[in-house]
């Protein structure tokens, strides 16, 4: 795990036979390298609208996050939405990630089209994913 004076990392992999981009990121959260990340992914040859994301976020630090950050960003991610739906975006949170903050985002954001749910276990974010429980995800 990253420390928490270490800035926000991501890395992402797009699997088209999955129709899904599989992202893990680590460090401290922050709003403006979650749009460099998606800008990143759409601007991906392998990218096609309405691929589901998978995002390992287990090891980023949200404890500066509360809601009124939340509200204040929230735009930020509205606009992204326009250009991935429709699709599912599965939160991986791990045993030790923040839930609480995971729940927030999803209840703030999710829309029609885009459907968000945080998971504490992977089969059951794979399963929503509709993903192989025997798939190995790499990043």
């Amino acid at each position: 795990m990253l420390s928490t004076m270490e800035e926000m990392l991501s890395e992402f992999n797009i699997n088209a036979e999955l129709r899904c981009v599989f992202i893990r990121f680590s460090g401290i959260f922050s709003i403006e390298k979650i749009v460099e990340n998606y800008q990143n992914i759409l601007a991906s040859p392998e990218y096609q609208v309405g691929y589901n994301f998978y995002m390992d976020a287990q090891n980023l630090n949200q404890k500066k996050v509360n809601y009124k950050y939340m509200k204040s960003t929230a735009a930020l991610i509205e606009a992204i939405n326009e250009k991935i739906s429709p699709c599912k975006i599965a939160y991986y949170m791990g045993k030790e990630g923040s839930w609480g903050h995971s729940r927030q985002w999803t209840t703030l954001l999710e829309t029609e089209s885009v459907k968000r749910m945080p998971f504490r276990d992977i089969s059951e974010a794979k399963n929503w994913l509709d993903i192989p429980d025997d798939f190995e995800i790499k990043f």
